[in-house]
């Protein structure tokens, strides 16, 4: 069974991250207002970090959820890449996958420590 923490934005290379996205739609013809017409939840896996905002990630699954339109949504594809704000992950309440094995997280709390680098 997988064990998801709580991280917020707070996200490294090769952290696997699950987050609600919604998906929108332009509705009306002169002005243009965005209607919310669904819900992803991505999860996806960090491939590099751009600065202190830009997260890039690669698309491990993304499951539609809550459609309220009579179209079908098609998901986004296996291994497809997204750049992403931390911020949108933060308000989304990204979690992350625990890193695996006996020093999993002690690994993870060593490659983020200040101290070590």
């Amino acid at each position: 069974m997988r064990k998801w923490i709580p991280c917020g934005g707070k996200v490294i290379v090769g952290d696997v991250a699950c987050w609600p996205e919604p998906i929108w739609k332009e509705k009306g013809k002169r002005k243009k207002t965005l209607v919310q017409i669904g819900v992803r939840l991505m999860t996806a896996s960090v491939t590099r970090l751009e600065g202190k905002d830009w997260v890039h990630l690669s698309v491990l699954e993304c499951v539609i959820k809550d459609i309220q339109q009579p179209k079908p949504l098609a998901p986004l594809r296996k291994g497809e890449a997204l750049k992403r704000k931390r911020s949108t992950l933060e308000r989304g309440q990204a979690h992350r996958l625990a890193w695996a094995g006996a020093d999993g997280e002690a690994a993870r709390a060593l490659a983020i420590s200040k101290f070590m680098g």
